[in-house]
């Protein structure tokens, strides 16, 4: 199931969008989103999720719930950090986060060992978990305009990557 409200003017979702139990892909972006209700947690089949282009500052904790979503794209925001149990999310292949506010990531993201691609351009992060090297999958990762002041060793046992 699908469902695309991007493009509107949507500041709050009602909680009732966690009834939504079979929905695989969820467009929203390009609203007006400032947070997500609780009841996200309730979405566990789902497997795509576009938050780009709103005015989010955070991401719940709940996020760590939706173990079948394979991509999740929050560029352009406002996000200052991804929270640790996304960790949770073990299916995920794609993490899209350039153009928030982002100063790190969080050690949880080497435990996302399904992971294929991995942006987080134009952030202000300065540096990069070691425990990156565990993403057995990673291929494509960019943290192009950061601030970084160094790479970690251990990036450079990460044997999958065609793109850095």
């Amino acid at each position: 199931t699908k469902l695309d409200l991007h493009s509107n003017r949507i500041g709050q979702l009602p909680e009732s969008i966690g009834d939504l139990v079979y929905l695989v892909n969820l467009n929203l972006s390009g609203n007006q989103l400032s947070s997500l209700p609780p009841a996200f947690s309730r979405l566990i089949h789902l497997e795509e999720l576009d938050l780009s282009s709103n005015s989010l500052s955070t991401l719940p904790e709940s996020i760590g719930s939706l173990v079948s979503l394979k991509k999740l794209d929050v560029e352009t925001n406002n996000i200052e950090e991804i929270p640790h149990n996304i960790s949770g999310c073990s299916s995920l292949k794609e993490l899209r986060a350039d153009y928030n506010r982002l100063k790190a990531l969080p050690e949880a993201v080497g435990k996302l060992s399904t992971l294929e691609i991995l942006t987080v351009r134009y952030n202000n992060i300065r540096q990069l978990p070691t425990t990156m090297s565990s993403m057995a999958n990673l291929k494509e990762l960019d943290v192009s305009f950061n601030e970084l002041e160094s790479v970690p060793e251990s990036l450079c046992h990460a044997k999958t990557l065609v793109k850095l």
